[in-house]
């Protein structure tokens, strides 16, 4: 009996559960389509992007509606120079990764998959372990006859798995630790190539405890390459070959030490050397026109998180000009703006409370914006509350409402019906009102109070509602 008893009280409350939600999604869907309304008829604007040309200079780019782009400078005024406009690709060269992603990797980030450029193509994928900093190897399988070729690993090419001692252990969340001339995150290898001027698909380079190595795929062999200090990050070198817009760019490497960037061919012959101003030391930043007397370092070069900044760097490491810059961004990145947001599209608290307290925090911890769960969480906690309390003052609101209506309608369950209101805000309420059919309703003669007219007395005082008057047309058994 008791446990019938619970599945009949469970069965509405999950029949509400299931309204509530059902309504904030089409509240969620009906408010997105209008805001995507309003935004296309105010804003001609939708995204800006930082981009350095090959001359070190800055060009923003901003895509407009109907996928129109114009570029400007930093002071505002329009550039329409081709030669000034066409950007130079960056070298991104994070510090150290290995501190900002604590959590397991997710599958698709365990596997990269490269290809050399052999007939038939042989493809090759780096396997990792589900902690950022785990052990890591190169399996190889030919393209036709689907069979192993073997795997590669700091001793070289060997048939049989490598042994943990023998895995490279890469500090990287992402490929940001391996360049090659051809790869993807995933377990599909790329189907296109990219000329040969700017990379060797049969080639790549990785950081593996702070050491830069050289993994040859056509060769099937790895070797570590000398450097002057210890490595932190490698990525592709974008030298043009010549100042002409489509001259194609040398076959270089990027690697970044603890207190400078090295260029260096592919035999591993260092090219040139940016020393990274103290200022810097402890950043992720993107390396632009180095072949310039002054190389261009770029920090938050996305401009999501913060404002870019861009510092021109001489010879001797000295900064010898600094500009921050700011973009349009869209959607705004405002926390305060975005909980207001979400406030209007959730208003819920069991729902609002958990993504404005936990997942906004931990997102921040997981894309590097802030460095520990403690810090994000107080600063969302310092934008996000006038919005959780205006939230919570309406689940208590529409809580209190839920009570006293269904105190006109039932003796039981009024405290359980409106804690669940208040949980759910207005969504619970309109699941709340809608998980049942409600019973007509008349003022009792004796009291004076409404009470629901599906039972044979008053709810309030238990006073016998009076007969319907007689029409002379009952059959009295």
């Amino acid at each position: 009996m008791n446990h019938r008893a619970s599945q009949s009280r469970a069965r509405p409350i999950l029949l509400a559960a299931a309204l509530a939600l059902g309504a904030l999604g089409l509240w969620m869907a009906a408010w997105g389509i209008v805001a995507s309304i309003i935004d296309q008829w105010t804003s001609g604007k939708l995204w800006e992007y930082l981009q350095i040309n090959g001359r070190g200079e800055v060009v923003i780019e901003q895509v407009h509606r109907g996928s129109d782009m114009t570029f400007r400078n930093t002071a505002g005024q329009p550039i329409t120079d081709p030669t000034a406009i066409y950007p130079r690709p960056g070298s991104s060269l994070p510090a150290d990764d290995a501190a900002r992603f604590q959590g397991p990797l997710d599958w698709p980030q365990r596997i990269v998959s490269f290809e050399d450029d052999q007939t038939p193509r042989n493809f090759w994928y780096l396997v990792r372990e589900a902690q950022p900093n785990g052990h890591n190897y190169f399996v190889g399988y030919n393209s036709q006859s689907k069979q192993r070729i073997g795997y590669l690993c700091l001793e070289g090419f060997r048939s049989t798995p490598p042994p943990m001692d023998q895995q490279f252990v890469l500090s990287t969340q992402k490929v940001g630790g391996v360049f090659a001339g051809n790869y993807r995150e995933g377990t599909q290898p790329t189907n296109y190539t990219y000329p040969a001027e700017v990379g060797d698909l049969g080639t790549a380079f990785l950081v593996s405890d702070a050491k830069l190595f050289e993994v040859n795929f056509k060769q099937r062999s790895v070797q570590s390459l000398p450097l002057s200090g210890e490595a932190l990050s490698v990525a592709q070198a974008y030298e043009p070959n010549s100042a002409s817009l489509n001259s194609g760019y040398k076959r270089e490497i990027a690697v970044r030490t603890s207190d400078k960037v090295l260029i260096l061919d592919y035999d591993g012959k260092t090219l040139r050397t940016i020393l990274i101003p103290p200022e810097l030391r402890g950043q992720g930043f993107d390396a632009y026109a180095w072949w310039n007397p002054n190389a261009v370092l770029v920090t938050d070069i996305s401009g999501w998180v913060h404002p870019p900044e861009v510092y021109w760097v001489d010879n001797q490491g000295q900064i010898v000009r600094h500009e921050k810059v700011d973009l349009y961004v869209n959607p705004p990145t405002d926390p305060r703006l975005i909980s207001w947001g979400c406030a209007f599209l959730m208003p819920a608290p069991l729902i609002f409370g958990p993504i404005m307290l936990i997942d906004a925090p931990l997102a921040d911890v997981l894309n590097g914006r802030q460095p520990a769960y403690a810090a994000a969480l107080a600063h969302w906690w310092s934008a996000a509350w006038p919005a959780l309390l205006a939230v919570c003052v309406l689940g208590v609101a529409v809580g209190i409402y839920g009570f006293r209506r269904h105190k006109r309608f039932s003796e039981f369950g009024s405290i359980r019906w409106a804690v669940f209101v208040a949980l759910l805000g207005a969504p619970g309420l309109i699941g709340y009102l809608l998980h049942r059919r409600w019973p007509a309703t008349e003022k009792c003669a004796h009291c004076g109070t409404v009470s629901p007219r599906n039972r044979d007395a008053c709810l309030a005082c238990s006073a016998e509602f009076p007969l319907p008057p007689t029409k002379g047309i009952e059959i009295f058994a």
